[in-house]
């Protein structure tokens, strides 16, 4: 025989309910606290006189959990705590009007440029088909979100309160057994290799508990692993990205232990092409964890941050030295940079093997050999500034020290213990000057200038290869050939610290060898015109 609890006014506190069945009478109130669940392992029935509401504060949230097996029939109520600047969202329910939902004055949303009709509410979606610029669609009465039907399960939305509190969504649960929301494709990074990718598309939690969205020691059951086994997602950023109010956190396997989504809680992600179905398993979803918010590490990573200051405000980038990971592109480990903030300052690092010429905002390297890697520095900065760099770095090995190397000034400098100071008359945008060094043993400008191990050889877009990292001055011979061995190119320049060779305008579609011959650098590799 089932179990059915049919429940009239109950407020579930820290604590959590099971049932098989659930079936709330009109008139009947169940009110769950943040950090109390209520899981029911078959059918839901709410009655319309009835209520169903879960509740989340600052630090904890309420759960809902029913197995997508089963039916929901009536509305719930989840009532999202945020703080009162921009954060991104989720609806944890299907059926949530948009005009409704700005019309609920408890909601809080302010009202900004425009007039009449046509102001602007603080909520907002992302379109990434619109114009630069016009890419955030404000809601206002003569242009609803979503064209006034219902907020979309699975999207992400940014909104504002005037002041901290609750997002009251009522509609219903979503059961469905893999939730998925189309995703628009990031904007081409032919033109803008540099610095990757302009926008990203945004998704959410669309359930009211919890799903885990990492775990490094775990391989499955999570949402990121879930979409990189899918290939839904960009290679170099396949990462969950949060906006914390000027920069975008970053959430991948690198973070070690279990990191979960809140219900309502929103971020972005790189798909891989348009229109990507980014996918939540409904079976994941688990209460609010004990530790949800710690990493739960065995053991903290050595792990090195880099800081640069231009004397108004600090950018910076990190480097994780993993056992599982590799010098070139680990797919959930690294996390490249997006720029959908224009940055006047920035660095980043590029990939120590294989680069392509993507800003990296995490690299993930081997905890071998830290005595021969090299990881090119990009930076970005105005000319005519003191640019200072810094380290914060964690479970550094006794003994190993953090060299920066500045090849136009031709210093290499120990900055494990002091910041560096170095004034710039030119504007950089890049990498090719600045590069870290790790070793046991106090290095010279002479120690490095025979290593080869930072060059580097990629295609920024159809019509330029660039090439970085060469140690020798002098002259270098670059030749270009089809796999059927016909050369469509050679060409010889004068070394610098990037060189960019411009390829012809006619090649046709297809796979090239590009071999490169230096003063004690040889290489040959692959390149793809598109």
């Amino acid at each position: 025989m089932k179990k059915i609890m049919y429940l009239m006014f109950t407020v579930f506190l820290a604590n959590s309910a099971w049932s098989q069945e659930l079936h709330l009478k009109s008139g009947s109130n169940v009110f769950i606290t943040p950090k109390a669940y209520v899981h029911v392992s078959s059918n839901v029935v709410v009655d319309a006189a009835a209520d169903l509401t879960i509740t989340s504060s600052a630090a904890n949230s309420g759960s809902f959990l029913v197995p997508g097996a089963s039916t929901v029939t009536g509305d719930i109520t989840y009532q999202r705590y945020v703080s009162a600047d921009w954060r991104s969202i989720s609806v944890p329910v299907t059926n949530q009007s948009t005009v409704d939902f700005v019309a609920d004055t408890s909601n809080d949303l302010l009202q900004g440029s425009g007039t009449g009709d046509d102001q602007n509410y603080s909520i907002a979606l992302y379109d990434n088909g619109n114009v630069k610029g016009e890419r955030w669609v404000y809601h206002t009465v003569n242009n609803p979100l979503e064209a006034g039907g219902n907020f979309v399960s699975g999207k992400g939305y940014s909104v504002r309160r005037g002041t901290a509190g609750v997002l009251t969504f009522k509609g219903t649960m979503n059961t469905e057994a893999t939730a998925t929301v189309s995703l628009p494709e990031s904007e081409s990074i032919s033109a803008t290799l540099e610095f990757g990718p302009q926008l990203f598309g945004m998704a959410g939690n669309p359930y009211p508990s919890y799903l885990p969205a990492t775990n490094q020691t775990v391989a499955t059951d999570n949402v990121l692993a879930a979409n990189i086994a899918l290939n839904n997602l960009d290679p170099n950023f396949s990462s969950f990205y949060f906006w914390d109010g000027s920069e975008y956190l970053v959430v991948n396997h690198a973070d070690g232990g279990a990191v979960y989504l809140a219900p309502g809680q929103g971020f972005h992600v790189d798909p891989v092409a348009f229109n990507t179905n980014f996918v939540f398993p409904e079976a994941y979803q688990v209460p609010q964890p004990a530790t949800s918010i710690s990493f739960l590490r065995t053991a903290e990573p050595l792990k090195i941050t880099l800081n640069l200051f231009n004397g108004i405000s600090t950018k910076t980038t990190k480097l994780f030295y993993l056992n599982n990971t590799t010098t070139g592109l680990d797919v959930g480990y690294d996390a490249g940079r997006p720029t959908e903030v224009e940055h006047v300052l920035a660095i980043n690092t590029h990939l120590v093997s294989d680069s392509e010429g993507v800003n990296f905002s995490l690299q993930c390297l081997p905890t071998t050999d830290l005595e021969t890697l090299i990881v090119p520095v990009s930076v970005k900065a105005a000319a005519n500034q003191t640019l200072t760099f810094g380290t914060t770095i964690s479970n550094l090995p006794i003994g190993l020290k953090v060299y920066l190397e500045d090849k136009v000034n031709n210093t290499i400098t120990n900055i494990t213990e002091a910041s560096h100071e170095v004034t710039i008359n030119t504007p950089l945008d890049g990498i090719g000057r600045f590069y870290i060094h790790t070793s046991q043993n106090s290095l010279s400008v002479e120690d490095v200038a025979t290593v080869s191990g930072a060059f580097n050889m990629y295609k920024t877009n159809n019509t330029n290869l660039r090439v970085t990292g060469l140690q020798e001055n002098g002259v270098a011979l670059l030749k270009m050939y089809t796999t059927l061995g016909k050369q469509v190119l050679s060409s010889s320049f004068n070394v610098q610290t990037v060189n960019d060779i411009a390829l012809p305008n006619n090649l046709a579609k297809g796979i090239y060898l590009v071999q490169l011959v230096s003063t004690g650098t040889k290489e040959t590799k692959k390149i793809i015109i598109e």
